[in-house]
């Protein structure tokens, strides 16, 4: 991962530990798919859907998001947190 990627990855993380949803939001495409795997699978479409599901789910949580730069996860990065690259 080169470092401009590394950064964007980090910014991006950052910016949904802290909450701050306007930045968090740049970062999103608009074509941003969100699906939910639990008894039913729910698919959360479009940015404004994204982030209203993501606000409602972190609304009662001080837990930061556990997300690694593992290799698994920039695998799973490039399938379901698809982000601009500035």
């Amino acid at each position: 991962m080169d470092i401009r990627t590394k950064e964007l990855l980090l910014a991006f993380f950052e910016a949904e530990n802290k909450r701050d949803w306007i930045t968090y939001r740049n970062f999103l495409s608009p074509y941003v798919i969100w699906k939910l795997h639990s008894r039913h699978i729910k698919i959360t479409q479009g940015k404004d859907n994204y982030l209203t599901a993501k606000m409602s789910a972190y609304e009662d949580s001080i837990m930061p998001s556990s997300a690694k730069l593992t290799s698994k996860w920039k695998r799973r990065l490039h399938c379901d947190y698809p982000i601009k690259i500035l």
